[in-house]
């Protein structure tokens, strides 16, 4: 609907809310730990991001390093998305677990850009 009726330049979906209530019940920043859903979402939103004039609308997702230190989920979460061909993906370098608090780590953004570059 937001791509048919040009109510958007494009549609991001923001896979990086730390917030308990949200992740508690899978989404937020959890749903990339769920990599057949996310996929799926991702995957959905890229096929039905289309105008009338058949032209599509890019679209974005945003995550999490992962739930905690020993869960990450970047990896598996950005291959996905960039199979599903989105636009571009962009990753808090912190994990759920760390909300908005303590050090970004820098690295693993680093090591994804590296990951989707067209080789």
């Amino acid at each position: 609907m937001i791509a048919a009726e040009d109510l958007a330049d494009h549609i991001d979906i923001n896979m990086g809310c730390p917030v308990p209530k949200v992740t508690r019940k899978g989404g937020g920043a959890a749903l990339p730990w769920k990599t057949p859903l996310f996929a799926a979402i991702v995957q959905a939103a890229v096929r039905n991001a289309v105008r009338t004039d058949g032209s599509r609308l890019p679209v974005s997702v945003k995550m999490r390093v992962g739930l905690d230190e020993q869960h990450n989920t970047y990896i598996d979460a950005g291959l996905a998305a960039a199979q599903a061909g989105v636009a571009w993906v962009a990753l808090h370098g912190r994990t759920a677990a760390q909300f908005y608090g303590g050090t970004a780590n820098w690295q693993p953004i680093a090591h994804l850009v590296e990951l989707l570059q067209p080789h």
